[in-house]
């Protein structure tokens, strides 16, 4: 008897994941935003998204300190944060500080976010970290938003910046290392956790990454 193996797909555009038993191209078709995902593409980056890919259980109540996991993440990037002459202000409220989900792949996507508002904004600038109640519409969310005075994103690249291996323009003119998979596995992680990432933008003057997750 053949053993049939089930695969995760992630689709490059929304970053919905689905599993599928091989078979023809047509099942890498997202059915979530119908974008066509590249098969070859898609078996590599599953080897290097692996520890990202644990399906979260329907019942899952961890309770997270948001606030001590962001107050860490900034402490691991303090040389980078004087390096640069940055002010990065932490201000999250007492009744938004737990949320549900799992501390290290939120470690992740902070980190991820962070490092990214340091590197694409220039010296002196500042980085706000701040929670607010529900900007979602999501009912007993909480939403922390990443503030920066960077360079901004283009308003085409908007809807493609948490696509994987898909890097701006200005990153690349301005030879920002990265390799395109941040904020898709960001993106993913939130994801599973049953949160949602908003992004918003002013090319030249900074960027804001919204990231609404589950209250505890």
């Amino acid at each position: 008897m053949e053993t049939v193996t089930n695969k995760e797909v992630i689709c490059d555009k929304c970053g919905w994941s689905w599993d599928i038993v091989d078979g023809g191209d047509d099942l890498y078709i997202c059915h979530e935003c119908g974008h066509d995902n590249e098969p070859k593409l898609q078996s590599n980056l599953n080897k290097l998204l692996e520890k990202f890919k644990t399906k979260f259980p329907d019942d899952l109540k961890d309770k997270v300190d948001i606030k001590e996991v962001i107050e860490n993440i900034i402490l691991l990037n303090s040389k980078k944060i004087s390096e640069k002459k940055l002010n990065v202000n932490l201000n999250i409220k007492e009744k938004e500080r737990f949320v549900i989900g799992d501390k290290e792949k939120l470690s992740a996507v902070f980190l991820n976010l962070l490092d990214n508002a340091i590197k694409y904004s220039g010296n002196s600038k500042s980085v706000k970290i701040e929670s607010s109640e529900n900007i979602s519409g999501l009912k007993n969310y909480t939403s922390i938003s990443v503030i920066d005075e960077g360079f901004g994103i283009a308003p085409e690249d908007i809807h493609r910046i948490t696509e994987r291996f898909f890097r701006t323009e200005n990153a690349k003119k301005l030879k920002i290392e990265g390799t395109g998979l941040g904020l898709a596995i960001t993106k993913h992680i939130i994801n599973q956790h049953r949160g949602e990432l908003k992004i918003t933008s002013k090319f030249g003057k900074g960027s804001e990454f919204i990231v609404s997750l589950p209250k505890h």
